[in-house]
């Protein structure tokens, strides 16, 4: 059986930023699997190759060339 304490925490840290857990995260890496609050939505390894990137709303937001 689950403990429902640890529920709780596991959709608190999906639905918070990751530098910021006092704020909701707007933005998802679906590399890493983080979030972020729009402060921190950047891309946490721009030069890195990523999948997702051709989809990655924060990567086109910051401006960066392939």
């Amino acid at each position: 059986m689950s403990n429902p304490g640890s529920t709780a925490e596991k959709e608190k840290t999906q639905t918070t930023c990751v530098n910021h857990p006092d704020r909701p995260a707007r933005w998802h890496c679906m590399k890493f699997s983080m979030n972020f609050c729009d402060e921190c939505a950047k891309c946490p390894h721009p030069e890195g190759y990523c999948r997702f990137r051709p989809q990655c709303l924060i990567f086109q937001m910051s401006g960066e060339e392939d």
